[in-house]
């Protein structure tokens, strides 16, 4: 490269560099602006621009600085092609002809990829969070049943060695570990004390080794750990121990293994429901204050009395002002938090941003510790203050912490934060839910009768001046366990029923068959047949036609094309015209201009002239002189026999 060309590629390079900067902080102004869920997507380089070292490894540099610059961001999520084409292979990502026809430089199959990483990140931001995975362990975690074989005479497959290590990397992205198997404990215990494998015993949060049914084994996991079953995933590879807990608790997601000798970690990579998306501190050290709160159970068996064991744990409570690096907890409290939630309101990390940027309302979040370690932050309070009273919007409060007298230090609070204010009442609407029965029941302990308001909502008036005299009481309706108890007897709700089936059986099947860019380009062909048109069939006369008819039939999914058939009446939209373009410049040789397709309705037999009238003007003139002329030769009754 001489050095014109070095300048040039430096001056392309700075631009670049320039270019991304700014994109940053665009985005920066755009979330201060609209407080959106993002997700930035950075494709791949073109095989020109890697053919040119310098360019290639520049752009490799500037896109490591933009993805560290955007990943600080709590509400934006990066999309490295890189992570795109992990999950999902591509053997031909660039496409030339499309890039030089329209400037759409990817193929189908990449396009497939993309949308899918894409749509997976907004299925998992939408759908319910799970918390825990309860495993089985024969022939799940291991091959052989420890019972009959023993510890020494189970297999650990490179397949199950996977599987684990693709467990752990569930648990450090903050879901808990369970054991729910019907065996007896000692012979799995020797297993995980005998056997090197990656999973140790201590990984599992909590354990049901015994042989009861795994459906009674997860009620008495779901009452252990404070959660409900619809938090709970079973990995199991029986199927008729799936169905006996997807009937008896069909509110838990039950995956089963595929068979021995299939790749475990490729199927569940492709099972959305393992989308790990905890982004927070207290997401990730979830299993850690889960095996905190075991040790606190075990310590509370030694007192006779609560008040005694709460005055032992040393309990820290801190209420302070939220600001925007606790959005994304706030917001995963409200999707979490059930049982002490006063309106089970969904808010995502915008929302929350939202809130905390509002001039109407302002956030408190509560952080706890004890003696055994740190709950993190549980708590949270949402208030407006007007001219007469403090509003409350949002109270709510972790399991994990309740039946430690937090609840009514955050009452206190707000009667504080009103009387501060010169407020004389405080005022809180609760609506009653399937499962927020001990919020309910601590409310009516610390205040008069509620009044009825709309839409089934208690409506609570308190005065400041004796709300924040409110002292920590530790009733059984606040207390940790009985809450735990009533979560894990409640009865399944018809909306939670039915959100785990069909998520299990859509997940299920794209696990199975949908795991591949081409499979997922297939069945996007397929499922997008467009509807019967109205125009009369009519099949293609030309070679030239017949060629466009068979790439049209193949990109828009439809079982024919008449040469009269409009493209977007069949389905077509301006990404897959480029596509067709792109074909058709692959295989006929010729360029027809992208405006074929919105300057008159484009059928197969216009796309047919235009490529003929290309393939005319692109042919050798002395070449078609000498075919005129032949033609000119010709008698009538010689054309008519040619066009015959």
């Amino acid at each position: 490269m001489g050095p014109a060309g070095n300048a040039h590629t430096e001056a392309g390079i700075a631009a670049v560099d320039r270019n991304a900067d700014d994109f940053v902080r665009a985005l920066h102004l755009a979330i201060d602006r609209l407080p959106a869920a993002w997700t930035v997507c950075i494709c791949p380089q073109s095989p020109a621009v890697q053919s040119v070292p310098p360019l290639g490894g520049e752009l490799d540099r500037i896109e490591c600085r933009m993805i560290s610059q955007l990943r600080g961001l709590s509400h934006v999520e990066v999309l490295p092609s890189a992570d795109v084409l992990q999950i999902y292979p591509v053997e031909t990502v660039d496409d030339p002809q499309g890039d030089r026809l329209a400037g759409v430089p990817y193929t189908p199959a990449f396009f497939a990829a993309l949308a899918t990483a894409i749509f997976r990140r907004v299925v998992r931001r939408k759908r319910p969070p799970f918390k825990a995975i309860a495993l089985d362990c024969d022939n799940t975690l291991w091959s052989g049943i420890c019972g009959e074989v023993g510890a020494a005479g189970i297999e650990v497959t490179p397949a199950h060695q996977a599987l684990q290590r693709f467990l752990l990397a569930q648990r450090d992205s903050g879901i808990v570990l369970c054991v729910c198997s019907r065996n007896n404990e000692e012979d799995v215990t020797e297993v995980f004390s005998t056997r090197q494998m990656p999973l140790s015993w201590d990984h599992f949060v909590a354990r049901q080794v015994d042989w009861r049914p795994k459906s009674e084994k997860l009620r008495a996991l779901a009452g252990e750990l404070g959660i409900g079953l619809d938090s709970f995933i079973l990995l199991d590879d029986d199927p008729v121990e799936c169905a006996q807990v997807g009937a008896a608790c069909p509110e838990v997601l039950t995956v089963q293994l595929p068979a021995t000798g299939i790749d475990f970690v490729t199927f569940l990579r492709h099972h959305w429901a393992f989308d790990a998306g905890n982004d927070t501190e207290e997401g990730r050290q979830r299993s850690t204050l889960y095996r905190d709160q075991a040790e606190r159970t075990w310590h509370r068996a030694q007192f006779s009395d609560v008040e005694s064991f709460i005055a032992s744990l040393d309990l820290g409570v801190e209420i302070r002002v939220a600001d925007e690096a606790d959005a994304a907890r706030v917001s995963e409290l409200t999707h979490r938090t059930n049982q002490f939630n006063t309106t089970g309101i969904r808010r995502s990390v915008e929302d929350v941003l939202s809130i905390l940027r509002s001039r109407e309302l302002d956030c408190r979040v509560v952080s706890v510790r004890d003696r055994f370690g740190d709950y993190g932050l549980v708590g949270v309070l949402i208030y407006s203050v007007h001219e007469a009273q403090l509003t409350v919007h949002c109270f709510l409060l972790s399991c994990r912490a309740l039946g430690r007298g937090v609840e009514y230090r955050m009452a206190a609070e707000l009667g504080r934060i009103a009387a501060g204010s010169d407020r004389q009442s405080v005022v809180l609407r609760c609506r009653e839910l399937k499962r927020n029965r001990p919020v309910v029941q601590f409310l009516d302990a610390i205040g008069s009768a509620p009044t009825p308001a709309d839409g089934g909502e208690r409506f609570y008036r308190f005065s400041a001046s004796e709300l924040q005299e409110v002292r920590p009481r530790y009733d059984p309706p606040a207390d940790a366990e009985a809450v735990r108890d009533a979560e894990a007897s409640a009865p399944p709700g018809a909306v939670t029923i039915l959100a785990a089936n069909h998520l299990g059986a859509r997940f299920e099947r794209v696990a199975r068959q949908l795991d591949t860019a081409e499979k997922i380009l297939a069945a996007v062909r397929q499922s997008g047949r467009a509807a019967a048109v109205e125009t009369p069939y009519e099949p293609p006369r030309t070679a030239t036609e017949q060629a466009i008819a068979g790439i049209w039939t193949e990109l828009l999914g439809v079982t024919r094309v008449g040469v009269h058939d409009d493209f977007f009446d069949l389905g077509g939209h301006s990404l897959r015209a480029v596509q067709v373009l792109a074909r058709v410049s692959a295989e006929l040789g010729v360029d027809v201009p992208l405006r074929f397709f919105f300057e008159a309705s484009p059928t197969v037999a216009r796309m047919a002239v235009v490529a003929d009238e290309e393939q005319l003007k692109q042919a050798d003139p002395e070449k078609l002189a000498r075919l005129i002329e032949e033609i000119g030769s010709l008698s009538d009754s010689q054309i008519r026999a040619q066009l015959a």
